[in-house]
């Protein structure tokens, strides 16, 4: 089992296409439909995690109105 938070955006969206991929080879039924879920819920879980570092990175840019 994976950590979440141990992961990078990219990992995370790596990790939903192999869940896609996976699903792809299934036929329809609840295992597939389990791992769509999951594809979908890591992509998510990759925006958020984007968002949050772009956040971060903004909060901890030196202001530029501060230079003379």
């Amino acid at each position: 089992m994976t950590v979440l938070g141990a992961m990078t955006p990219q990992a995370l969206r790596d990790e939903a296409n192999a869940a896609e991929t996976a699903a792809a080879r299934l036929a329809p039924g609840p295992q597939r439909e389990w791992l769509l879920a999951k594809a979908e819920a890591l992509r998510h879980e990759a925006e958020r995690m984007e968002q949050r570092l772009s956040t971060r990175a903004r909060l901890l840019r030196p202001d530029e109105r501060d230079r003379p």
